[in-house]
């Protein structure tokens, strides 16, 4: 969680704000005038898309542990948001010597952002699920299996979300870089559209944005994720999941499937 973040949330606790406002929800319920999608996940391919931007000294290690997955994706979509630093380079060459050949590399030509970056990588990819990978965080081995395992025994989910585990260096994150146990911990919070109606703060969602993985249909049901000017609320990653959540149950999972590096994000005030 970003710097900014945890103080907006502080300042919001503190004076007991409610950061939901009713009347934007209710304005973009209304403005999905299409009829809601019955959601039943057969087909389990999956694209990761990963939006980039100033992360270039730790891009290798993120690449790496999408490409050594116990279950291997479908697609990886890097989204270069017309990052100053060599990351663009990195990642093609990167893409060119790698055993694995499912990897695409887009260069924004002007900035647009996290959001539309991924909204990018959605329309460039052909899965029916997506994984959001930051491209400074770190995949646990078995994180496809996981999601995969969550969809099959859920598959009307519109939205899966995850928990984190902070990795103070990049020594760290590799040597601890195991499978997670599913096995003794795969208890699921489920969230109904009745429940998103509810919410009245912007973290009554609790997951990473790392590791989030939703259905295609849902994102094209709720037209993707937003610009800030249009947002129910101001993160586009909470904002996307509240907005799935009005129209598709949603799941949250207890499991950590990712490391994130506070080192060299936005906690640090690094580029972000």
């Amino acid at each position: 969680m970003g710097f900014f973040r945890m103080n907006t949330r502080k300042i919001i606790q503190f004076f007991g704000i409610k950061d939901i406002k009713k009347a934007k929800v209710n304005r973009f319920v209304k403005s999905i005038n299409k009829k809601t999608p019955k959601l039943f996940l057969k087909n389990q391919k999956i694209a990761i898309v990963v939006p980039c931007y100033g992360h270039e000294q730790v891009l290798e290690s993120t690449f790496n542990s999408i490409i050594n997955q116990i279950e291997k994706p479908d697609e990886v979509i890097f989204v270069v948001d017309k990052s100053l630093d060599n990351s663009y380079n990195l990642l093609k060459k990167l893409e060119k010597n790698s055993f694995f050949k499912k990897v695409k590399v887009i260069f924004n030509k002007k900035n647009v952002g996290q959001a539309e970056s991924i909204n990018i990588g959605v329309k460039n990819s052909k899965s029916p699920l997506i994984m959001v990978l930051n491209d400074d965080d770190f995949l646990m081995k078995d994180a496809i299996s996981i999601v995969k395992k969550i969809f099959k025994r859920n598959p009307t989910f519109g939205l899966v979300g995850f928990g984190s585990i902070l990795a103070k260096s990049d020594e760290e994150v590799i040597r601890n870089a195991k499978s997670s146990d599913y096995s003794k911990n795969n208890s699921i919070i489920i969230k109904t559209p009745l429940d998103a109606s509810k919410y009245e703060n912007y973290n009554d969602i609790n997951m990473t944005h790392s590791g989030s993985t939703f259905s295609r249909l849902a994102w094209k049901h709720i037209n993707g994720y937003f610009p800030k000017k249009n947002r129910i609320v101001n993160f586009s990653d909470r904002d996307f999941q509240i907005r799935v959540n009005l129209f598709f149950d949603i799941g949250i999972s207890s499991i950590p499937i990712c490391f994130y590096r506070n080192y060299c994000s936005v906690d640090a005030g690094k580029n972000s």
